[in-house]
C-alpha cells in the first residue's frame, strides 16, 4: 500500500464535530481525533478522545494493530498488519497474518457527538482483543500535554463508564457492547505529529489512557465501542450500532456513478446545524475552518 501515514480519513456528524487520523491508525495532527467535538456547534471544537490502542492475541501471540511516531522511532507499526483499506459508507480497515483476520470500522452518529467503533473477528480462530482508549482535552488548535489538573476521573457504571478530564468539564462516556473493562492509568508521551511538524508547529504531544477493553471474539463475534458526550445517547447507539447509520448512510445504489455518489456523500459532510441561529450552515473545510457561508 500508499505511504500510510500521508493517507488519512474523516466522518462527520453534522454538527461540526468528526473523526479523523491517518489510515495506519497514527495521529499526524492536532486536528486529529476519534472523537472531536463541537461545543458550540459548529465551532469550538475539543479533542475528548484522540485515538485507541489495539492489540490481538492469537494462539498466545501479540500483534499489535496501532501505529504512533516517536522522535526517534516507529512503534508499535500495526501497518504491517493491514492488509486492506476501503471507505464506502464509513472507513473500514482489514487486518490479518495468517492465523487470523479481524474487520475494524468507525462512524458517527448524525446529529449527536458520538463516534462507534466496530471490531468483527471475520476468520476462522478466536482472537482476544485488547483496546486502550487515549483520552485527551484540548483545541485542536492545540498540542495536549501531561497536566497535573487534568485526573481523568472516571466512575464506571454497569456497561459504561464516564470520565472528567478534569474539574468542571463535560464527560466523555465509554461504553461498549462486550467484554470488560479494566483500569490501568498512565500517560502517553512524546507521540510526534508529523504534518505539524511539516508545518513547523508545535508537533510532540501527550494522550492519557485511564484503562482498557478485553473481549474474545470468536469467528464472527463483533466488539462495538461508543464514545459520547451525551449520556442518553450511547445506550441507544450500541443497540443499533453500525446498522442503524448505514441503513441512514446514502445508499450504494442511489447513484450509478461512484464517483458522484462519492461527491455527494463528501458534499454532504459540509452542511451542519449551527446552535446560535438554529439553523443550517456551510463548513468551509475541514479539519480548521469553521462556517463561511449561513443557509436560511
Amino acid at each position: 500500500m500508499e505511504n500510510k501515514f500521508d493517507k488519512e480519513w474523516l466522518v462527520c456528524n453534522g454538527l461540526g464535530g468528526y473523526a479523523s487520523g491517518a489510515i495506519n491508525g497514527a495521529n499526524t495532527r492536532t486536528y486529529h481525533g476519534l472523537l472531536v467535538a463541537a461545543l458550540q456547534p459548529p465551532v469550538n471544537r475539543m479533542v475528548m478522545v484522540a485515538k485507541v490502542e489495539e492489540r490481538v492475541r492469537v494462539e498466545n501471540k501479540y500483534h499489535d494493530l496501532s501505529t504512533n511516531e516517536y522522535p526517534a522511532r516507529v512503534h508499535p507499526d500495526g501497518a504491517q498488519y493491514l492488509k486492506e483499506f476501503q471507505f464506502d459508507e464509513f472507513p473500514c480497515w482489514h487486518y490479518g497474518a495468517e492465523s487470523w483476520q479481524l474487520k475494524k470500522s468507525v462512524t458517527m452518529v448524525n446529529g449527536q457527538h458520538t463516534t462507534l467503533v466496530a471490531y468483527k473477528n471475520v476468520g476462522k480462530a478466536n482472537i482476544d482483543l485488547e483496546v486502550h482508549p487515549l483520552y485527551a482535552y484540548t483545541s485542536f488548535h492545540a498540542v495536549q500535554h501531561e497536566n497535573p489538573t487534568q485526573d481523568f476521573y472516571t466512575t464506571q457504571f454497569a456497561n459504561h463508564i464516564k470520565t472528567y478530564a478534569q474539574h468542571g468539564c463535560r464527560p466523555v462516556f465509554t461504553a461498549l457492547s462486550a467484554g470488560h473493562f479494566l483500569e490501568g492509568r498512565n500517560w502517553y508521551k512524546h507521540i510526534l505529529l508529523a504534518r505539524e511538524r511539516e508545518r513547523g508547529h508545535e508537533h510532540v504531544c501527550d494522550y492519557y489512557r485511564i484503562g482498557y477493553i478485553i473481549c474474545t471474539l470468536k469467528p464472527e463475534a463483533e466488539l462495538v465501542l461508543c464514545f459520547s458526550l451525551e449520556e442518553e445517547n450511547v445506550h441507544n447507539a450500541l443497540k443499533g450500532g453500525l446498522a442503524s447509520s448505514i441503513k441512514s448512510a446514502l445508499k450504494s445504489d442511489s447513484l450509478n456513478a461512484s464517483f458522484y455518489r462519492d461527491l455527494l456523500r463528501s458534499g454532504r459532510q459540509f452542511i451542519v446545524d449551527r446552535k446560535s441561529t438554529n439553523g443550517k450552515t456551510i463548513v468551509a473545510g475541514y479539519h480548521w475552518f469553521a462556517d463561511w457561508v449561513a443557509t436560511p
